[in-house]
């Protein structure tokens, strides 16, 4: 193992302990964040470090973006999820997302949270930086292959709040999201479009109480 990938695996293994071990939400996935920006700016700069190459075309990725959203919603809710339920015999918890329905100030308040929290820090920290140190401190195929098995099953796992159901149905998502990062050749645009407008169409369906 270099030197350079010796640091990868210790920055790895910092943010993963953060994420794992303090138990406090939010604010293991700020912290976190803070010691991706701040290794990602010491190898190299953010830019580069973490994929936000400037796409050529804007207007392709949005509506990429919004196809992919728009699959994995339908997948997740109306295919995935009825099989999670039958297998744990429990229903998805929505938890704090349940004050949606019918609220616009929740509604409003969990689109910003949706964009900001999932859209840019999940999937700079659970994509971005989990998949690419795996493929620094591996081989790019065996990197890439743990990186989506590590940021999807941590993902899932950290979505605690909407119990069993909703941890596997979150894994689930997280896969998919992982799998679209590394085809997409580890740029970040595309899964931050992706994750938000997801977001965003749960959010709503949320609130006309259609899930």
């Amino acid at each position: 193992m270099t030197k350079d990938s010796s640091h990868d695996l210790l920055a790895l293994l910092m943010v993963l302990v953060v994420l794992l071990f303090l138990k406090i939400p939010f604010l293991n996935l700020i912290l976190a964040l803070m010691a991706v920006l701040i290794y990602a700016s010491k190898k190299g700069g953010i830019k580069n470090g973490l994929g936000f190459a400037r796409p050529k075309n804007w207007m392709k990725v949005i509506l990429l973006a919004v196809f992919l959203s728009t699959t994995i919603f339908l997948i997740s809710y109306f295919v995935i999820l009825p099989i999670i339920e039958r297998f744990t015999d429990t229903k998805l918890d929505i938890g704090i997302f349940e004050n949606i329905r019918e609220n616009q100030l929740m509604l409003v308040s969990s689109l910003g949270l949706g964009w900001i929290v999932g859209g840019f820090v999940e999937e700079i920290v659970f994509r971005s930086f989990i998949i690419r140190s795996s493929t620094k401190i591996f081989s790019p195929k065996t990197g890439a292959i743990l990186g989506i098995l590590i940021s999807a099953s941590l993902f899932g796992y950290l979505h605690t709040y909407q119990g069993i159901t909703g941890q596997i149905l979150t894994g689930f998502v997280g896969l998919m999201l992982a799998i679209i990062f590394v085809l997409n050749r580890q740029q970040i645009w595309l899964n931050v479009l992706t994750h938000g407008f997801t977001n965003t169409i749960s959010m709503f369906m949320l609130y006309f109480e259609v899930i």
